[in-house]
């Protein structure tokens, strides 16, 4: 299935980035990223700002949405990252260190709650059955079951089974905003 739908050039410009960010992309009137890197279990796609705060450092917010392959299952979330510029021993050189501070799960009392609800509408009118996939939902631990990753690790939940997301490194400290249950009830 990943092989056809993503290895496959043909089928995956067809349908992800000539289709659905294409479209996505039309409706916001913004240029969106494709975050689909290797044989993973899911589309990915963002929208990205960045703001200077001066002495090397950068705001990023990140709209990022990821549609499974395995099911009509869907999920969006918003990282607030600052980067700075960090000079690397190993390299000799600087290079930009990102560092993950808030991921919002749901839109509510974020500034790009707006683009978030047309991100979340543009891939319900896309998909065929579409479920979002609430994050409290993601977070559930999987037993004797290892997914489709090509991460090793410890433990793995129900969101590793539907999406492998794409998160800067430095990440350990992030808070999670907004309804954790978002969708929730639209669950059957």
């Amino acid at each position: 299935m990943i092989l056809d739908k993503i290895g496959n050039a043909k089928n995956y410009n067809s349908y992800w980035k000539n289709g659905v960010l294409k479209t996505i992309s039309e409706k916001l009137n913004y240029s969106l990223q494709g975050i689909t890197f290797g044989f993973i279990p899911n589309y990915g796609g963002q929208l990205q700002f960045s703001e200077d705060l001066g002495n090397g450092k950068k705001a990023i917010t990140q709209i990022q949405f990821y549609v499974s392959i395995l099911r009509d299952v869907y999920t969006i979330q918003i990282l607030e990252i600052e980067e700075s510029i960090e000079y690397n021993q190993m390299l000799k050189m600087e290079l930009p260190l990102p560092i993950l501070k808030e991921i919002w799960v749901s839109p509510e009392n974020h500034r790009y709650k707006d683009l978030f609800l047309s991100i979340k509408s543009s891939l319900e009118a896309i998909i065929k059955n579409p479920i979002f996939l609430p994050y409290r939902i993601q977070q559930i631990e999987l037993k004797n079951i290892k997914p489709p990753t090509m991460e090793d690790k410890d433990k793995y939940s129900v969101g590793d089974a539907f999406f492998r997301k794409i998160l800067p490194l430095q990440r350990k400290d992030a808070t999670i905003f907004g309804d954790q249950d978002f969708e929730i009830d639209k669950l059957n």
